[in-house]
C-alpha cells in the first residue's frame, strides 16, 4: 500500500499493511473496523483506524473512511483496487518518490533541531 502523503507521513518504513479482525455478528449492526498498520520497532503498530464506506467489486475497488489517524496527514479517503492498467507505472513512480522520504525526513528533522543534516 503505497502513495506520497503515505510514503511522507510514514517514512521509516515500507512496510504499511491494512488488517482487520475477522467479520462478525456484531458487523451486521456496527461499522467493521480496518487498521492501517506500520512496521515499527520491529512489530506492527496501528497508524489509523478506517470503515469501510463503499465496495466495487465490479471495478475491483474499496473506498474506506479514516476514523482516526495517528498521523494527522491521511485523507479522509482512502480508495484501493487492484489489477489496474497503470499499476507498473504508478508502482515504479510511487518507489522512486517514497525512496526519498526517509531522506526528506531525517533533513527535515535535524533542521527542527537545529543540526546540520550529516
Amino acid at each position: 500500500m503505497m502513495s506520497e502523503k503515505i510514503c511522507d507521513a510514514l517514512p521509516l518504513t515500507w512496510d504499511i499493511r491494512l488488517e482487520a479482525d475477522a467479520p462478525t455478528f456484531r458487523d451486521f449492526f456496527f461499522n467493521r473496523k480496518f487498521y492501517l498498520k506500520q512496521l515499527h520497532e520491529g512489530r506492527m503498530q496501528t497508524v489509523a483506524a478506517l470503515e469501510l464506506v463503499n465496495e466495487d467489486r465490479k471495478h475491483g475497488a474499496m473506498t474506506f473512511k479514516v476514523v482516526g489517524d495517528g498521523t494527522g496527514v491521511l485523507p479522509k479517503l482512502i480508495t484501493l483496487a487492484k489489477n489496474l492498467p497503470q499499476y507498473e507505472s504508478d508502482f515504479k513512480e510511487l518507489s522512486n518518490y517514497c525512496a526519498k522520504s526517509p531522506m526528506k525526513f531525517w533533513k527535515d528533522y535535524y533542521q527542527k533541531q537545529g543540526k546540520k543534516f550529516p
